[in-house]
């Protein structure tokens, strides 16, 4: 220990470097809050913990925000999304399995459909209920029912994973799981945005949007927590993402409000 305090005395010779955070240390839940202070700045006094899916990255809040859901991956969590997407694909085509890229297309129509989805924050809101029953599904029911309801009306829409969640296949086919757990019948994600592209989300959408121009007219909408219309990052896309965006309260997620106004937004486009 002396030894490495005295190499800490001589800034010369210390580098700095991204370290994850062993997620084995903290399997319980992605952060704990105690005395929960609302947005008034109240203290409700309850304890709230937050189950999540644990994720391996380790991130940077954008500044400003409250939400967890507004964060970056770090020069550590690129170069380890980019790594385990890399190995995945080479398990995949040594195993003789399809690479995760969920791009079972339907037969080519006039019309592409595209709902891009996001996950923490919209089907999984946070902080969570603390009265919340964790032995429930992954998903709250309202929420999912809110994305059922929004999958019937835009009848022959397909889902895009725009959701962190999509760097691995665990969490996608946790995703795939309990969605089935509600009685959609979905074997697969239509796609999902560039697993080794990690910006801000809406540059994320843009460039798959980009990268599926065939011809078609493509009507679709973003399902996000974050915001993808203010702010200087975002006004790279601003004006293609007018009205092609339902922004949900990350504390609540996704509901019927937000379907209904998703559903007039679609019809729009139609």
């Amino acid at each position: 220990c002396s030894s490495f305090a005295t190499s800490l005395s001589s800034p010369s010779t210390v580098s700095w470097i991204h370290l994850p955070v062993p997620y084995s240390l903290r399997p319980s839940s992605y952060f704990h809050t105690n005395n929960y202070i609302d947005d008034d700045g109240n203290d409700d006094g309850v304890d709230t913990e937050t189950p999540m899916k644990e994720n391996p990255f380790f991130h940077d809040i954008v500044q400003g925000s409250r939400c967890v859901g507004n964060m970056l991956l770090t020069p550590f969590g690129r170069k380890e999304a980019e790594r385990m997407h890399a190995d995945d694909n080479k398990k995949n085509r040594t195993s003789g399995k399809s690479v995760t890229t969920m791009t079972n297309k339907p037969a080519e129509s006039n019309v592409l459909k595209i709902l891009f989805l996001d996950i923490d924050g919209v089907l999984l809101p946070f902080p969570s209920n603390p009265n919340r029953n964790l032995n429930d599904t992954l998903f709250p029911k309202e929420n999912v029912e809110a994305l059922l309801f929004l999958l019937k009306k835009t009848e022959g829409a397909k889902l895009v994973l725009s959701s962190t969640w999509r760097v691995k296949d665990e969490f996608v086919q946790d995703i795939l799981n309990c969605l089935r757990s509600f009685g959609l019948s979905m074997e697969r994600f239509y796609d999902i945005t560039d697993p080794q592209y990690h910006s801000e989300r809406q540059w994320e959408i843009a460039k798959w949007l980009s990268e599926h121009q065939d011809g078609r007219k493509v009507v679709w909408l973003a399902l996000d927590d974050e915001n993808l219309l203010d702010g200087a990052a975002n006004e790279k896309f601003r004006e293609q993402f007018q009205e092609h965006v339902v922004q949900t309260e990350s504390h609540v997620g996704l509901t019927m409000k937000d379907a209904k106004k998703a559903v007039e937004l679609w019809k729009a486009q139609l």
